[in-house]
């Protein structure tokens, strides 16, 4: 297993936001997250990345007891994600903003970060607009440039959150064609997606958090049509419905 969560629990105050948490990721998994809003699932992310420490419990990566280690450590070691609202250096180009994670690589080989940025930018089909300032791209742009950078520091696992939201239904079709390139190559893929249709277009699992707990996993559009999990998404069905 590349990433495994022994009974991880996180809680600020009254608030518990991972709630005995425990799933391996396989390597070569897709794996999708979801949950209703405040459901804890950006949490996760967190305490994964090391952002966020967990209150209990253990993390292992690649077979080694991560739960001490902050997020550059392991950035370094092999953990790369994005988030919710791209935030590149607006005043750097698009391609010193790949420099800075293709500096920091977990493991380029012989490659130069040079060179491995200039790799990065053409699979996320961002070489043409390299010498651009990043504050000038377009939302879909953003969006892969986010992928960029994170796939700069050569992670083993990438942990993706709701990296669809705000695109057109063709740019949808474009950021996921790009993902499964990803996942293609060898690179674990966990995802958290809102755009279920995106997402089971990708997943081989699917695992579902409500309120800080694990509450399915499994095949995807099992998970989507167990009872409980429509008891969840209660006014979000027709979303899974057009997947079925």
């Amino acid at each position: 297993m590349i990433l495994t969560l022994q009974s991880v629990s996180r809680s600020f105050g009254a608030v518990t936001v991972a709630d005995d948490v425990s799933f391996s990721v396989g390597q070569n998994e897709a794996v999708g997250i979801i949950g209703p809003n405040g459901a804890g699932k950006t949490s996760l992310f967190n305490l994964i990345s090391g952002d966020l420490a967990p209150s209990s419990g253990s993390i292992l990566f690649a077979g080694r007891d991560v739960t001490g280690l902050g997020a550059r450590r392991r950035s370094h070691l092999g953990i790369a994600r994005t988030y919710q609202v791209p935030l590149p250096f607006t005043g750097l180009t698009v391609l010193e903003n790949v420099l800075v994670g293709a500096v920091f690589s977990a493991g380029a080989g012989d490659m130069t970060p040079e060179a491995l940025a200039d790799d990065v930018l053409r699979r996320c089909g961002l070489d043409h607009r390299r010498d651009l300032l990043a504050g000038s791209l377009s939302l879909l742009d953003r969006k892969r440039l986010e992928l960029a950078r994170a796939l700069a520091t050569r992670p083993k696992v990438i942990l993706l959150d709701e990296i669809a939201g705000g695109l057109t239904e063709a740019e949808c079709h474009d950021l996921v064609a790009l993902i499964r390139q990803i996942h293609a190559t060898g690179t674990v893929v966990i995802w958290i997606e809102h755009i279920v249709h995106a997402l089971l277009s990708v997943v081989q699992r699917l695992i579902v958090l409500d309120r800080g707990k694990l509450v399915a996993d499994g095949e995807p559009h099992a998970v989507m049509h167990s009872p409980q999990v429509r008891e969840i998404y209660l006014g979000m069905e027709p979303d899974a419905e057009d997947l079925a």
